[in-house]
């Protein structure tokens, strides 16, 4: 389970771009909307071919990481493999780093998050799906510089596990939470512990009947850990909170939807959760009985009391949001546009929820999909933002550094 280091790479460095836009790759040129002086840099990174950017924090050091997977052109989807890229502050990379299983020759394997540990090195969580096989959770444990010290796959015989984020403990062990898919469909949200060395120490589970999914999880200074989803108990998708003990095991759990109470008729999707001093906020979209979407945020406190929420136009998603020194909170999140493509879009909230004076940033490229998966508020007030930029049969990571204070100029 341990394995050795990797040192295959299907992804050789000779087909690699590095800031380069795939968009401009065919001659067109960035649509800024909000006025180009919004941008502090915008960098992009993969293979010719298919790249996907899952997660992306801030490194101890002032730089950024960036999990995701890269594919090359005219591959089939098993030769997809985990990236870690690792950039300085400016958003250039410092090294980059494929990762394929080390007993199966045939999988595909994909990072969904990244955590820096406590030595400085980097956890890796995501799911690798042998060909014809069910998925699993796939773990990589590195050192400071990326390299493998040891990769483990984890799952049951039957149905698909998918290892979605993860924590360092209190105690100096992992906490991961996964979502799995039985072969007659039942979803549930799994919760796992491993020490540092790989060994699996014990599990549990949260299931109501219907489509539930994990995005998040944290533990608190009582050792008491919060896990952030959806669930669809009462027929339509709403957010999901759930805390537990130290070993698992649930203590309480509440949900929210819109309108508010049991059968309401939105469907509402977290696509991610941010763990502040105060609160959980819970980011993604919420779609009418007529079909349409809105990005929508909530703060909870951790008792699992909602504090406020917001939703904003017509045609709009959610996907991160991150909060400044000050309190105020940037959102990350998609506009449909006419042509049936997305931009990005970024709204500023104030600490209670209401809407800053600051404008609305959207930036876009001609013909593309632009889906961000994470935002980091700086100390300067600026917000990094990480995604996947999608154009014709090409799809490349992208880290893009935004002054809101810029917004609409």
């Amino acid at each position: 389970m341990t394995g050795k280091p990797n040192t295959r790479n299907r992804l050789l460095p000779l087909l690699f771009i590095s800031g380069i836009s795939l968009a401009c790759m065919s001659g067109c040129k960035p649509n800024v909307i909000s006025g180009d002086d919004q941008v502090v840099f915008s960098k992009f990174f993969g293979w010719l071919g298919h790249n996907t950017t899952t997660y992306a924090i801030p490194s101890s050091d002032g730089g950024y990481l960036i999990s995701g997977s890269g594919m090359i052109l005219g591959a089939s989807l098993t030769t997809a493999d985990a990236v870690l890229i690792k950039t300085d502050a400016n958003g250039d990379d410092e090294w980059i780093k494929t990762y394929t299983s080390d007993s199966i020759g045939d999988a595909a394997e994909i990072a969904n998050a990244v955590v820096q540990l406590s030595d400085g090195g980097f956890l890796l969580v995501g799911d690798i799906t042998p060909q014809d096989e069910d998925k699993d959770v796939f773990l990589i444990r590195t050192d400071a510089n990326g390299d493998q010290i040891w990769q483990m796959s984890w799952g049951s015989p039957d149905g698909d596990e998918s290892g979605v984020n993860a924590t360092e403990t209190i105690d100096g062990r992992i906490a991961i939470v996964a979502n799995s898919r039985d072969t007659t469909g039942e979803t549930q949200v799994i919760f796992a512990r491993f020490d540092m060395a790989a060994t699996f120490i014990d599990s549990n589970s949260y299931y109501f009947p219907g489509e539930d999914y994990a995005v998040g999880i944290m533990q608190s200074s009582t050792m008491h850990y919060y896990i952030t989803g959806n669930t669809n108990r009462w027929g339509n998708a709403d957010y999901w909170l759930i805390k537990a003990d130290s070993l698992g095991n649930e203590v309480w759990y509440t949900y929210f939807g819109t309108p508010e109470g049991i059968g309401n008729p939105n469907e509402d999707f977290a696509m991610s959760s941010a763990f502040l001093s105060d609160g959980i906020l819970l980011t993604g979209y919420s779609i009418d009985p007529a079909g349409d979407k809105r990005l929508r945020i909530l703060k909870s406190d951790y008792n699992g009391v909602k504090l406020w929420s917001y939703e904003d136009s017509t045609g709009t998603e959610g996907r991160a949001a991150s909060q400044f020194t000050d309190g105020r909170i940037g959102i990350a999140g998609i506009r449909y546009t006419d042509a049936d493509t997305t931009d990005l879009r970024i709204r500023i909230l104030n600490a209670d929820g209401s809407v800053s004076a600051l404008p609305v940033g959207v930036i876009g490229y001609h013909k593309s999909y632009e889906n961000p998966v994470s935002i980091i508020s700086n100390p300067d007030f600026t917000l990094t933002i990480a995604g996947t930029s999608e154009y014709e049969n090409n799809a490349m990571i992208w880290l893009s550094k935004l002054n809101p204070q810029n917004f609409g100029n």
